[in-house]
């Protein structure tokens, strides 16, 4: 039976009262958003955000035909990771007159990009700090990203408490940004026990420098006083990730490399000898292949590949 018209008013106004409800809540509590959302130029501010401190001239915005111009030496990494477009600005302040804060705002491809891109200028014995997904910070530098964005500032010249004026800076830009810090879900593949805590790095393109792998994540880990790094290469398919391990293995052989297959364990690995990485384990589950480099004993596979093969093999049920 069709609705009559009384039943249908009471109907629409459930309907727009749910509606609206679910816009307040995502006002009050911010709803993910993705890089289209913001406007990248309005994510700078103009002044105020540090005592004296205020924008030379309105925000730059660079995309892929443009960014050259700014960072020329540089914009080859960005493209890999799905480079979109960039705002920049710079900061003065007349108590500094030799001093001069750069910001940037770089939109990248996804979550994981701006992760990617952000690792890649990570660096070893970095102060990290709350912000976004995760930043770092220095006298001279700080860096964060959160959803698809990569956020960098620094300082040239000497200023008074730096740490303070770039915080500061990067506070208002992490507010004009989405507000989910939640981190990509990719990372979740090399959570393992024994890797050493924000050492993880996404490689967009040829991870571990062969182009058979086309891109993954690494991270270092340990075990007791061993070192070394694990890697899950991430494919489109189970057959692509086992022609992509089948070429490695040929590369391997090829080099003059003792290539040895073990089917203990829960999927069949492989122990070889990379010129470049030394000791190698390696297997493939579904449309990842994954290993450990650098292990000192061969005949010792460490725990960390042991339990990245159950996590990656238990994935694929």
């Amino acid at each position: 039976r069709s609705l009559e018209v009384p039943e249908m008013k009471r109907c629409l106004l459930r309907a727009s009262s749910a509606l609206w409800i679910c816009l307040i809540l995502c006002a009050v509590n911010g709803c993910a958003m993705t890089g289209g959302s913001v406007e990248l130029g309005t994510t700078l501010p103009d002044s105020g955000f540090s005592g004296g401190w205020h924008a030379t001239e309105p925000a730059a915005i660079f995309d892929t035909e443009t960014i050259f111009k700014h960072i020329n030496g540089e914009a080859e990494l960005f493209f890999p990771y799905g480079f979109k477009q960039a705002a920049y600005a710079s900061y003065e302040n007349q108590q500094f007159p030799d001093a001069t804060i750069e910001a940037d705002v770089y939109e990248m491809g996804s979550p994981l990009d701006a992760f990617g891109i952000y690792s890649n200028f990570r660096y070893p014995g970095a102060e990290f700090i709350d912000l976004g997904c995760e930043g770092v910070l220095s006298d001279q530098q700080l860096m964060f990203y959160v959803d698809v964005y990569f956020v960098k500032l620094t300082t040239l010249g000497t200023i008074a408490n730096p740490r303070d004026v770039l915080r500061a800076c990067a506070e208002v830009i992490r507010n004009r940004l989405p507000k989910s810090n939640a981190a990509p879900p990719e990372l979740a593949l090399v959570a393992v026990e024994g890797v050493v805590p924000q050492t993880e790095t996404y490689i967009a393109d040829s991870l571990l420098g062969y182009e058979f792998f086309p891109r993954g994540l690494l991270a270092n880990a340990a075990s007791g006083d061993a070192s070394f790094r694990i890697f899950v290469v991430i494919f489109d398919d189970e057959t692509a990730a086992r022609k992509g391990l089948e070429a490695y293995f040929e590369f391997l052989e090829n080099n003059g490399a003792a290539v040895k297959k073990e089917d203990t364990g829960p999927t069949p690995r492989t122990i070889a000898v990379d010129p470049l990485y030394k000791n190698v384990v390696a297997a493939q589950a579904g449309a990842y292949t994954f290993g450990a480099v650098g292990i000192s004993d061969p005949a010792n596979v460490p725990l960390a590949f042991e339990e990245l093969s159950r996590q990656l093999t238990k994935k694929q049920r």
